[in-house]
């Protein structure tokens, strides 16, 4: 990357270092507040002046002498930012931030965010003999009408919060006892089904082997991040 920092910036940016190293930091953070989309942030607004102190120990108050260095790395840190394709990923929660790393003297502003993946599935499959109060929950369904003899059911859950569709995908309402069984279903083998970055699948009932058939998929929350500025200040 470019290297725009002269040697008294970077003479300042060794004392900030031997300042944090005195109290034991390894690093210096200073960040904004989160933001929830992509473009939802503006370089040419942020001011660093508003961070009085760092935000990985609160007590340490940022020293004046390194605001003019923060505000010299924005338009560079801007650009890069500009410059980046919007991200395939649905991003969660974004924050841009400087470091300033004592271990190998440098200073860095970044931009990361936290996505939902999908994990791997789970697959279980219960029949009437194994369990006899499916026979009612079957029954229950064959009295619907259904035109196919599989039948499929989803359900959705994430920051504690989760629902199975009213609906079957094939469009029948589903009966109170049906919906009741699955959750209890849900609760049994995937408890906390719905808590944090959640869950979803579907039920797949077969009319034909009285079998009822639990896919799952827990989601994921990953960190993504890109460097927008970086450079050595060790000498």
């Amino acid at each position: 990357m470019e290297s725009i920092l002269t040697n008294e910036e970077k003479k300042i940016l060794r004392y900030i270092s031997k300042y944090l190293i005195s109290v034991g930091m390894k690093q210096g953070y200073l960040e904004t507040e989160s933001f929830d989309e992509y473009d939802g942030f503006d370089f040419d607004t942020l001011d660093v002046r508003e961070w009085t102190h760092f935000a990985n120990n609160y007590s340490m108050e940022v020293p004046s002498v390194l605001y003019p260095i923060l505000e010299k790395i924005i338009p560079y840190a801007g650009k890069k930012f500009n410059s980046l394709e919007e991200s395939d990923y649905d991003a969660n929660y974004s924050r841009i931030d400087f470091i300033i790393d004592t271990r190998t003297e440098e200073i860095s502003c970044n931009y990361w965010f936290t996505y939902y993946g999908v994990g791997d599935g789970i697959t279980t499959t219960y029949n009437s003999e194994e369990d006899e109060s499916l026979e009612g929950v079957f029954e229950e369904i064959m009295e619907l009408g259904v035109d196919s003899n599989i039948i499929e059911l989803d359900y959705n859950g994430s920051g504690d919060s989760g629902y199975i569709e009213g609906t079957f995908r094939s469009g029948e309402s589903v009966p109170a006892s049906v919906e009741d069984y699955c959750y209890r279903m849900l609760e049994n083998l995937h408890g906390g089904w719905e808590i944090n970055e959640g869950s979803q699948g579907k039920f797949i009932f077969d009319l034909d082997s009285k079998e009822i058939t639990l896919e799952h998929q827990y989601n994921t929350e990953d960190t993504k991040s890109f460097t927008l500025f970086e450079e050595n200040f060790s000498k």
